[in-house]
């Protein structure tokens, strides 16, 4: 049997937009993140994590979401 191009082409164009919207959501979160990195550092300290872990998590957010948009990983 053969598959139908417009249901395939329907389907590549959703999952488009879903991976640029959720990555897109990642690189927004992440960003604001960057920008307000001492309170990010001050959360991360209160939970008990040390800053280092406040500088991983925003720019794998930054870094994660760009990837995705890319359609890299």
């Amino acid at each position: 049997m053969f598959k139908s191009n417009c249901c395939s082409s329907a389907k590549d164009l959703g999952l488009f937009v879903l991976r640029v919207f959720v990555g897109g959501t990642f690189i927004f979160h992440g960003v604001l993140k960057a920008m307000h990195m001492q309170e990010t550092v001050g959360f991360f300290a209160q939970i008990g994590f040390n800053s280092f872990w406040a500088y991983v998590a925003t720019y794998a957010e930054i870094i994660g979401g760009a990837l995705l948009v890319l359609g890299l990983f």
